[in-house]
């Protein structure tokens, strides 16, 4: 049985269903990434600077995101 990332940790019901896409994305991600590297080392030729730069572009710009939605604020919970 295949534990999701979001079931681990305390997200909403809301984040739940976007952080479960996302954990099964940067999964298919990595193996993908994975499969690009093996294929440059077996060709012997390496994939274009910028194309390199264009992917770690990409990747800061999720960072960014990621970092923004965990530096939010709490909401404070009072009682009436």
């Amino acid at each position: 049985m295949i534990m999701i990332l979001s079931e681990l940790l305390d997200v909403s019901k809301r984040q739940d269903p976007v952080v479960d896409s996302l954990c099964e994305i940067l999964d298919e991600a990595k193996a993908i990434a994975a499969a690009i590297s093996d294929n440059a080392i077996e060709e012997q030729r390496p994939i274009p600077k910028d194309l390199l730069r264009s992917f770690n572009n990409d990747l800061e710009r999720i960072k960014a995101h990621l970092l923004t939605a965990a530096d939010v604020p709490e909401k404070i919970h009072t009682s009436s």
